[in-house]
């Protein structure tokens, strides 16, 4: 053999070996089974991909997780994501329909008690109306009964989507309005200064109950320890990140965001430069997962875009929740 090519052998064998001991030391093994797997004999990749299996069944109860884990070969996933799941709700939408009073929607025109005044953004220029949930939809599929089983809850978030930087300008860019009696609803039409283009369609919602499970950039996943391969086949699970949703986890398309909702307690804008040591910091930071998502909000339907192709998401903590009080919510918007 020629010297030059036992030298390009020798070359290639160190490295292999430097990224074997890599991987091995940083539990990223997972490659290697990937590789190794390709050679096995009927190795059906069609079969093997949750992406397909779940294209073919529907995924609603821990049963239905448990058999897809179980027919893609990671039983052992299973085991280490059953105890982080969460119940949810999704949402399907139908575009372009006749309005009428008290109707889950996304767009056209809110319902409103008359002594509720239009809410106006930092600017006192009026919000876009997002949409209104009649909580009598969603309550046979709320699992846990978090949510009020009556009343109407409204979402509004400003028109030009000026929203970074500053928490206090940012807590009059968005509002959340809760009617629990909703006798005396009408139906009310955009004020003067919301553009054509911000004035949503009218899209029907309709709900059915669900399990979440957090993306590969929340913090339970981490305290998981989950392989390289492992994470792949959760990312393979969410699939598309734009959807409407409520409860569960929040599809997130940046970072976690219950940070940045507790954060937003204390007036402090997430971002470099924080000093998590700091006791009052501290303190709310050991709270962050008080806060629950209360409605996800997703781009191209009823002619809405949050960003560039991003959601809008709603959060609430859970007592106040529980108090039923809707004035200290906190709304996040994520885009690619």
């Amino acid at each position: 053999m020629r010297k030059e090519y036992r030298d390009i052998i020798y070359i290639v064998i160190v490295a292999c070996g430097f990224i074997y001991a890599y991987c091995y030391k940083s539990n990223r093994m997972g490659m290697f089974s990937d590789l190794f797997n390709w050679f096995k004999p009927n190795h059906n990749k069609e079969e093997l991909s949750a992406s397909n299996y779940i294209s073919d069944n529907a995924l609603k109860t821990l049963d239905d997780y448990n058999a897809m884990f179980k027919h893609i070969g990671y039983e052992s996933l299973f085991d280490k994501v059953k105890p982080i799941f969460r119940n949810a709700i999704d949402i399907s939408f139908t575009e372009d329909v006749e309005e009428t009073l008290g109707m889950s929607k996304l767009g056209g025109c809110p319902d409103l008690s008359k002594n509720i005044e239009w809410p106006v953004d930092a600017k006192n220029i009026p919000q876009s109306f997002v949409g209104q949930i009649n909580l009598a939809d969603v309550s046979e599929f709320d699992v846990d009964g978090l949510l009020p089983t009556k009343g109407l809850l409204s979402f509004f978030f400003c028109q030009d989507q000026d929203y970074f930087g500053d928490v206090e300008k940012d807590r009059l860019q968005f509002r959340v309005i809760y009617q629990e009696n909703i006798d005396n609803i009408e139906q009310r039409e955009s004020p003067e200064g919301t553009t054509e283009q911000l004035t949503f369609v009218p899209t029907k919602m309709e709900f059915s109950s669900n399990l979440s499970l957090p993306t590969y950039v929340h913090p339970f996943i981490d305290s998981l320890n989950l392989k390289d391969n492992e994470e792949d086949i959760l990312t393979e699970i969410h699939g598309d990140l734009s959807r409407g949703k409520m409860l569960g986890y929040a599809d997130e398309i940046q970072n976690y965001m219950e940070s940045e909702c507790a954060l937003s307690e204390i007036g402090i804008t997430y971002g470099p430069g924080i000093d998590y040591k700091e006791p009052h910091i501290h303190d709310v930071m050991s709270r962050q997962f008080d806060w629950i998502l209360l409605f996800q909000v997703p781009s191209d339907v009823a002619n809405m875009m949050w960003g560039d192709t991003g959601n809008l998401y709603f959060w609430i903590k859970r007592q106040d929740l529980a108090n039923r009080d809707f004035s200290k919510c906190w709304c996040i918007e994520q885009c690619y």
